[in-house]
């Protein structure tokens, strides 16, 4: 996680710092490149690659830069990392990638530097790369060197450098100097950075909104989505979620896969907006189409209710799945309920209490162990374990799921795959009660009623009185206590979906999943 959040802020400075001066037209450079001009290779892949002079187009960018960089055009040697390591105009090709970092970095290339130092640090096993602290370290120290006539990318990099102690001593107050320097200067890139500097160093929350406020004005991207999340957060603002979804939409129209799934939470759960479940379907296809997990989940929600497209079981498994196998939780628990029910894939028990387990483990929610712990109890897709079913009801129940708390009373009072104890039956049904569940309401009124008789039988066999013979009255009688605890109903397993909150791109962390009926 930590180097992926690190290329991320590395892929940050890069992209929103790119610089492009295109002194001649479109048709001039690109005589000058196909007569051979490094330079105009240079600026002409810029030029397709963000759609200047002529129509965008990635693939050419990238075979332009290729040219550049078989010449010995060190940022074109990184630009062609940077497009093979995203998959981005090329097949994606991490180990490719990393030869040309290497070139590049070799080349004198600063931001290439930077990102072989990365590489390095954390490992990356696609790429080939193993950790190495002391090669890192090594490239730490030449990509913070500062040297004359640096570019965008590179003075936001060194001023990183100093944020985040790589290659230089730690210094955050040097970092924002710099940061605010490029900031007067009207950099967007300075802008925003200066407003992150804010936001994650004094949580100064007001002053990283201006900050924003300012990039955002201006176009960028990651600025308008960040100024989505301090409205949705109400960090430094109040919170408010119209203001949020103006905001995330300005940064989804221009493909931030973040902001175009939050855009799509706010409009499914009718936040800011007018709910609008084909507009939801809309924004999370585009991100979940780029591979964000959470989209990839909720658009198969969408696919398996019917909600804003025509329901399709089979979509709604392809979704979950490419969800699960990036590691959504949630994703494990929605695909459980396909296989359990063989919806959009053929039924399979075993496979529904693996990912039940999967997802009680990595969700920590209880729906999941409240799922495991019946299917083990039943000896649904597995041999009935009344042990294993006690423990996945503790897990469930130990985060507050009251059907959990009222079975695994029942195995208590029972002796059930645990040893027999009436007065943590008890505390678990009171739990419940409190909590508003009438089983352990019932639970715990039938054995109050039970311990009533036996207390009267005692005391009759003590007088050697003749017990006293009840009327009916028609009524059809209560079931016993006994009665009660032998109900279990593979009909209670929880069966609705998991749905993800919204995403902070600011943190990189998920908001709560939940549950939905």
């Amino acid at each position: 996680m930590m180097r992926k959040t690190a290329l991320l802020i590395l892929g940050l400075i890069v992209l929103l710092s790119a610089e492009a001066v295109y002194a001649d037209d479109f048709s001039e450079v690109q005589k000058k490149a196909q007569d051979g001009d490094v330079k105009a290779q240079y600026d002409l892949a810029m030029m397709y690659y963000d759609g200047k002079g002529t129509k965008q187009d990635h693939a050419e960018a990238f075979k332009w830069w290729l040219k550049a960089a078989e010449h010995g055009h060190a940022a074109s040697q990184g630009a062609v990392a940077n497009l093979y390591y995203a998959g981005d105009g090329v097949n994606e090709d991490k180990a490719e990638a990393w030869k040309w970092y290497l070139k590049a970095a070799e080349n004198g290339d600063m931001m290439s530097q930077a990102a072989v130092a990365v590489m390095y640090e954390y490992g990356d096993a696609s790429a080939g790369v193993k950790p190495n602290k002391a090669e890192a370290e090594k490239w730490y120290l030449k990509a913070a060197v500062p040297r004359e006539n640096m570019t965008l990318a590179e003075r936001l990099h060194l001023a990183y450098s100093y944020s985040y102690g790589k290659g230089v001593s730690q210094d955050k107050a040097k970092a924002r100097e710099m940061y605010r320097e490029l900031a007067d200067e009207g950099e967007a890139a300075g802008q925003f950075l200066l407003g992150n500097s804010y936001y994650y160093g004094d949580k100064n929350y007001s002053e990283a909104h201006q900050w924003y406020l300012k990039a955002a004005r201006q176009g960028y991207f990651l600025a308008q989505n960040a100024l989505g999340e301090l409205y949705s957060n109400g960090q430094g603002v109040k919170q408010n979620y119209a203001a949020a979804a103006r905001w995330y939409k300005k940064a989804a129209e221009q493909g931030y896969q973040f902001a175009q799934y939050d855009l799509g939470l706010l409009y499914d759960k009718g936040l800011g907006v007018r709910q609008n479940k084909a507009e939801a379907f809309k924004w999370y296809k585009k991100s979940a189409e780029q591979g964000f997990c959470m989209a990839q989940n909720n658009l198969g929600v969408l696919y398996d209710r019917g909600e804003g497209v025509r329901k399709s079981k089979t979509e709604a498994f392809k979704w979950y799945k490419k969800a699960a196998d990036y590691g959504f939780a949630g994703a494990y628990f929605n695909l459980a309920v396909l296989y359990y029910n063989g919806e959009g894939v053929k039924k399979n028990k075993a496979e529904a209490l693996r990912l039940y387990k999967k997802a009680a483990e990595e969700w920590y929610n209880p729906v999941a162990a409240f799922n495991a712990g019946l299917m083990y109890y039943e000896g649904e897709g597995t041999d009935r374990d009344y042990t294993e079913a006690a423990k996945w009801f503790k897990k469930a129940a130990d985060t507050g799921d009251v059907k959990a708390m009222f079975r695994l009373g029942a195995m208590y009072y029972k002796g059930e795959g645990v040893k027999r104890d009436k007065s943590k039956a008890l505390s678990l049904w009171k739990r419940a009660k409190d909590k508003g569940d009438e089983q352990s309401s019932n639970a715990l009124r039938l054995h109050e009623e039970s311990e009533r008789e036996a207390s009267l039988r005692t005391e009759r066999r003590a007088s050697k009185s003749r017990p006293t013979v009840k009327t009916t009255t028609g009524k059809a009688p209560e079931p016993s206590l006994d009665t009660l605890l032998v109900y279990h109903s593979l009909s209670d397993l929880y069966t609705g979906r998991a749905i993800g909150g919204l995403y902070s791109a600011m943190t990189h962390t998920y908001g709560e999943s939940s549950y939905i009926d």
